[in-house]
């Protein structure tokens, strides 16, 4: 072995003009040095095409590749001929910005108008007692149980139509079909305030829930198309916070339309059905022309960020099969979904 060894030394030193094979095959490091240049620029040209598809398949991983030979990008220009990687957080956060202002402020306005629209029903109960103009005597004296009904009415359609509701909302894209929520529930709300019998108001708040159904979940399903999983939390909660304040205001705006009792012949109750549903319908309009559907459609955001949202969002398309084919078969066996829809409309929802 040792003889062989020093045969092949000996004729690598005896020809210093072209590398031994056997030397070569000895030094695996010093042979990838002996590869021929245009060897060695395939090979990284490989690892650059394998960087690159195991970058696209990582969700985790949120960066921006810029090609060889382009010499402008989304992120800006750069000197022709070169490939940059750029971390994309600055990027994108300025575009989550653009998209909060625009969007999620819209919504804000949106459920901050239902909720004071929506909880006006309690506060109607209780103005103007002591003029004796208050719903319950000008309806016929409802008896609490009556009242009951009135309360409770508008939450069965609700249940029952949530469901087909999200569904339009994919169909009928969601600046339709949560504009149109907005100003049938606007014009429903302020039809209370020409309602003269029980039967009457009990018919308004029946269809009441049936125009409002499935607006908060088309909401939240038009907003996860804007934002990545771990950022749609917060923005969620953000809504959600400002259902509970605003709830907290509409208690002072009622009282204050309550002092409008007698102008115009008209009780104050009817005032505030009137005054707090017309913003509703004022704003679905606006929703209906205005409100993008999906990244592609927002005209507030330039190309390039269009592109960066569209790259960096992972946002699967309203035709694919994971939307459509298997997410919706986990959804129907996983029990987890069940008990979780049953604990929000036992806490939520009262039935009776």
């Amino acid at each position: 072995m040792n003889g062989w060894l020093d045969s092949g030394v000996m004729a690598c030193q005896s020809d210093k003009s072209t590398p031994c094979a056997s030397h070569v095959a000895s030094n695996p490091v010093e042979a990838r040095f002996q590869e021929p240049p245009n060897a060695r620029q395939a090979s990284l040209d490989d690892t650059l095409d394998s960087s690159r598809r195991t970058l696209a398949n990582d969700s985790s991983i949120t960066v921006l590749l810029k090609s060889a030979t382009t010499s402008s990008s989304i992120l800006g220009d750069t000197a022709e001929g070169t490939t940059t990687w750029v971390a994309t957080s600055r990027n994108y956060k300025k575009v989550y910005r653009k998209i909060d202002k625009r969007i999620l402020m819209w919504y804000c306005l949106i459920f901050a108008v239902l909720k004071i629209a929506e909880k006006n029903i309690s506060n109607a109960a209780i103005i103007n007692l002591e003029q004796g103009t208050g719903i319950k005597v000008q309806l016929g004296n409802l008896s609490s149980s009556q009242w009951a009904w009135i309360m409770s009415i508008f939450s069965h359609p609700y249940i029952v139509l949530d469901a087909f509701s999200v569904t339009l909302t994919k169909k009928l894209t969601p600046r339709i079909w949560l504009g149109r929520i907005m100003a049938t529930w606007g014009v429903i709300s302020m039809c209370q305030a020409a309602t003269k019998s029980y039967a009457g108001l009990l018919v308004c708040r029946f269809f009441l829930g049936v125009a409002e159904a499935g607006f908060a979940p088309g909401a939240v399903f038009h907003i996860s198309f804007r934002f990545p999983a771990d950022h749609l939390p917060l923005r969620i909660a953000i809504l959600s916070a400002t259902s509970i304040f605003s709830g907290a205001f509409s208690g002072v705006i009622d009282f204050a339309i309550s002092f409008l009792n007698g102008a115009g012949g008209l009780p104050g109750w009817r005032y505030l059905f009137l005054l707090e549903g017309a913003p509703a319908v004022v704003v679905g309009i606006v929703t209906c022309f205005t409100l993008p559907n999906y990244p592609q459609d927002a005209k507030f955001l330039s190309q390039k960020e269009r592109d960066l949202s569209k790259s960096c969002f992972k946002i699967p398309s309203l035709t694919d099969s994971v939307l459509s084919g298997y997410a919706k078969r986990q959804a129907a066996v996983e029990l987890e979904s069940y008990s979780l829809k049953l604990c929000l409309n036992l806490g939520f929802v009262t039935l009776l």
